[in-house]
């Protein structure tokens, strides 16, 4: 037989389940399932590599009308945000 532990993991994985459903049928308190189903749906982290990130850098290098060179750091910083953002999403 399962314990009551045992089976609040395994409901909190259900995502058609509403915590407060998950809380009355378990036993536990609201903000207790929903911590469990945060940890139970957290997703890992995808970083960059350092290609990435080097290959966003170059691309944020910029030359102005008198061929002087400029590091675009908000538009590095933008690039790095995108990037993540679409890794992680």
């Amino acid at each position: 037989m399962k314990s009551r532990g045992e089976i609040v993991r395994e409901l909190v994985k259900d995502p058609s389940l509403r915590v407060t459903d998950i809380a009355k049928q378990t036993g536990y308190n609201k903000g207790h399932v929903s911590r469990l189903r945060q940890q139970a749906t957290k997703k890992e982290w995808i970083s960059l590599t350092d290609e990435e990130i080097q290959d966003l850098s170059y691309l944020s290098q910029k030359i102005d009308e008198s061929n002087a060179a400029w590091f675009d750091r908000c538009g590095f910083a933008r690039a790095i945000e995108a990037k993540l953002k679409g890794k992680n999403q």
